[in-house]
């Protein structure tokens, strides 16, 4: 190639290695390389030595050989280079500091050739433990998700962290000392927003408890970017406003899975609490007062539609709505009752014994 064609070509490829997302085939890095690399300088002719002055003979002088020996006369001394006069640095010097410039912008251009040519740190996957790597593989297994989405995002002081998709509908996987919880959602709403996938476990040291939160959060170049937050709570942060009839129903529902931090209380039907949560699930639940088995009904947050569950006559039905928040519905069953009449007084008496009269 001409000089020219060598410095076309030379931006050509400083162009695309330092492009942004720019890369370089193992050719390209090595042709970039010979191009930059400085042309070898021209070896200096050796400086011609000055001619030593005619000396003239003088008679009656011989040397040590017997011959005519003659008399220096004082040369006359070089006129002095205007360059080396003033101190100027001979002319081969700029030369060589050019030499240098160059060689040392050659490395700097082969690092950063290198840099962008190397896999990236923080592109790379997060390393997991063989305890993580079990936890990866039954995630696979499992089934729930879609083929090849699953993918480790990290972990935070023991929590570790995975998203995925459900019928492509981004999804968090968290787990937390053995526990493990799933949120998914659609994604974007008909409102136009976006639902965060959102998991939660609560992990128990004696009397202090801490919620432990996952999610993903969309970045400006619309992927998901993911978060683990920790909350520690102590018992007097969210039992102090029960009472002991209160607090023993919240064991009960604490046993059936759900997590006491995350309860309240919706309303009451007569002296029975109906309860709801505020987790990254929407649940709806009631003790029975007479075998304390649980009712529940639980969605993922974002789900439409009411949740329903039934005790006895009643039926329980909770709605949520982002500017009221989650609202009960009791309804109440009618029943077919036997009514005992009795023909000469007129008076009917139910089966509760309680007296109607028909007049």
């Amino acid at each position: 190639m001409t000089d020219h064609a060598d410095a076309a070509r030379r931006r050509e490829l400083q162009r695309r290695a330092f492009a942004v997302e720019g890369s370089l085939t193992p050719e390209e890095e090595e042709e970039l390389r010979m191009l930059s690399a400085p042309a070898p300088a021209p070896a200096p002719a050796p400086a011609s030595l000055p001619e030593p002055p005619a000396v003239a003979p003088t008679p009656g002088m011989t040397d040590a050989a017997g011959s005519d020996a003659v008399e220096q006369a004082p040369a006359s001394e070089p006129e002095p280079d205007p360059a080396t006069e003033f101190g100027a640095a001979p002319a081969r010097r700029p030369r060589r500091a050019l030499a240098v410039v160059i060689t040392v912008a050659a490395l700097v251009l082969g690092a950063g050739i290198g840099w962008l040519s190397s896999p990236r740190t923080l592109d790379a996957a997060p390393t997991m433990t063989v305890e993580q790597q079990t936890i990866d593989a039954e995630i696979v297994a499992s089934g729930d998700f879609d083929a090849g989405s699953v993918q480790f995002r990290g972990e935070k002081d023991g929590a570790a962290l995975w998203s995925a998709t459900q019928k492509e509908k981004p999804c968090v996987v968290l787990s937390v000392d053995g526990q493990r919880s799933t949120g998914c959602v659609s994604g974007e709403r008909s409102d136009g927003g976006i639902d965060y996938p959102v998991a939660q476990v609560q992990t128990q040291d004696g009397d202090t408890s801490a919620n432990v939160t996952g999610l993903l959060i969309p970045t400006l170049s619309g992927d998901w970017a993911p978060v683990i937050e920790h909350m520690a709570l102590t018992a007097g942060d969210w039992q102090g406003q029960y009472s002991s009839a209160e607090l023993a129903l919240i064991d009960i529902l604490e046993k059936a899975g759900l997590h006491g931090s995350e309860l309240q209380i919706l309303g009451y039907d007569g002296d029975i609490p109906v309860w709801s949560t505020w987790g990254p699930e929407r649940c709806i639940a009631v003790v029975d007062p007479a075998t304390s088995a649980v009712q529940q009904h639980c969605t993922d947050d974002y789900s439409e539609g009411p949740l329903e569950i039934a005790l006895g006559d009643s039926v329980y039905q909770a709605v949520w709505s982002d500017q009221r928040g989650p609202v009960l519905t009791i309804l109440k069953q009618a029943t077919a009752l036997q009514v005992t009449c009795d023909i000469e007084t007129g008076d009917c008496t139910w089966v509760d014994d309680t007296p109607v009269d028909v007049g």
